[in-house]
């Protein structure tokens, strides 16, 4: 009777143990799955410090920008870190942009170190939504060669509504080439008077010998030879120079991309947009870079199929026209057998813990009740 007691007892105590791990298992699962299902609820916002490339000589200053693009977050705060190359750039001024209005704490820059940092905010009842100019970077090349300008791990932004979390998906660097100054040229002698014999040539004012009785007409040669007139700048060929210069190429807008209010498209759809009329285009996805080019019609509507080998979850894309004029909009991809429109699901909320939770822990305390008397 003894040994038939603690057998029960001690499969009692097994299964008290097995319960208990399964419970503690059991919520980090479920703890696991709602921090996935909340990264993915969250749009995906991106900064980009533009141009993405640029040529610049030594000694020249020289601009970037720091662009956002908050997709459907409403941004309240960013904290910008911005690292470059103290060798070869100096960073001479940070201004802040129009997009968060308020400077919540001013930009210091490290011209030893290379790196510059600064907050700008606007207000929570006011957030900023949409895309633009965070901040301006003036720079000054100081050494040539090939210089990145990117954001360090300090930078962030956070939404209005999602607890101070980090909404910013992608961040987008800038590239400086700098080349060597170019060698001055010292003056030389321009051959322009040389060029225009014209007015030496003249024989009309030497040929007037009929003024030869007077002493003093026939001192007048002087205009002849005079090399004022043969030097006269009226004769230069620079002036030609000023008709070869080619006219600046007229430009439009901002080139466009059309994505659905979702801001999520499937795998294999075709993505469209406008830019100038019968010109070449540049399409740049990331993260995972794809660099594709196509051509605009008649009418300035481009079209472009998105490649199978795109990962499926959030990307951005920027379109550059021949002009060198870009936008980056973003979007998530989705399967082709995905609803087009994605609601957020309620079965795991954002935050906090909600109804799936909640069952699962009193599951798990029923069973541990129910181990508890069997070990009784």
């Amino acid at each position: 009777m003894d040994s038939k007691s603690s057998k029960k007892k001690l499969i009692g105590l097994v299964t008290l143990v097995l319960l208990v791990v399964g419970l503690v298992a059991g919520l980090f699962l479920i703890k696991q799955q709602q921090d996935i299902r909340e990264k993915a609820a969250t749009p995906a916002s991106t900064l980009s410090i533009r141009p993405a490339t640029t040529a610049v000589k030594v000694g020249e200053t020289f601009r970037l920008t720091v662009e956002m693009n908050t997709s459907a977050n409403a941004v309240t705060a960013a904290i910008l870190q911005i690292d470059f190359d103290s060798t070869k750039l100096t960073l001479e001024q940070v201004t802040p942009g129009t997009f968060l209005p308020t400077e919540l704490v001013a930009a210091q820059v490290n011209n030893t170190v290379g790196t510059a940092s600064a907050t700008y905010g606007a207000i929570p009842s006011a957030p900023s939504q949409g895309e633009g100019l965070v901040a301006t970077l003036n720079f000054r090349a100081k050494a040539p060669g090939s210089a990145d300008v990117s954001f360090g791990g300090q930078t962030r932004a956070t939404d209005r509504d999602e607890d101070l979390r980090d909404v910013i998906v992608t961040k987008t660097k800038s590239t400086v080439t700098i080349l060597g100054q170019s060698p001055t040229l010292s003056p030389s002698p321009s051959p322009i008077a040389s060029a225009s014999p014209a007015a030496s040539a003249s024989p009309a004012a030497s040929a007037t010998p009929a003024a030869s009785s007077s002493p003093r007409a026939s001192a007048t040669p002087v205009s002849s030879a005079s090399p004022a007139s043969s030097a006269s700048p009226t004769a230069s060929p620079a002036g030609g120079n000023a008709s070869i210069v080619p006219s600046p190429t007229p430009t439009t807008g901002k080139p466009t991309v059309s994505l659905p209010s979702s801001k999520t498209v499937k795998v294999g759809a075709t993505l469209t947009g406008t830019a100038l009329v019968s010109s070449t285009v540049t399409i740049k996805i990331q993260s995972q870079t794809i660099t594709a080019s196509v051509k605009t019609d008649a009418s300035g509507k481009w079209s472009y199929k998105i490649p199978s080998s795109l990962e499926l979850g959030a990307h951005t894309i920027t379109v550059t026209d021949a002009n060198g004029n870009s936008t980056t909009s973003s979007f998530t991809l989705a399967s082709a057998d995905s609803p087009a429109e994605q609601t957020n699901t309620t079965e795991l909320p954002a935050s906090g813990i909600k109804a799936p939770m909640i069952f699962g822990i009193a599951g798990g305390a029923l069973l541990l009740v129910f181990g508890l008397l069997l070990a009784l």
